[in-house]
């Protein structure tokens, strides 16, 4: 339990809340990445990643956890977010194409 006010009323929030949304999001980066032809290649990172990353893989899970808000609102709507996320991750990889 987390504790978000220090006042007489002290609201908690549930911690595996938090941890399912973050297993989500693992999901999310998951499904992404079965589509991929190199997973562990390391062309993302520089496109999509912060820098910190070494692998496709950690590339789209830093992406996708940056992404939070709006896959949530998404998921909130009733959206197909893989569908969203890989047309996104598309737009992108061909947007550096340009350059």
């Amino acid at each position: 339990m987390k504790i978000v006010k220090s006042d007489p009323l002290v609201v908690t929030l549930d911690t595996t809340i938090s941890a399912r949304h973050d297993q989500y999001l693992q999901n999310l980066a998951a499904s992404l990445t079965v589509g991929l032809a190199n997973p562990f290649g390391a062309e993302l990172v520089a496109l999509i990643g912060t820098g910190h990353e070494h692998n496709n893989r950690e590339a789209l899970l830093s992406w996708v956890t940056f992404m939070r808000h709006e896959v949530f609102s998404l998921r909130m709507e009733g959206e197909n977010v893989l569908e969203h996320l890989r047309a996104r991750l598309v737009d992108r990889i061909e947007e550096s194409k340009c350059w």
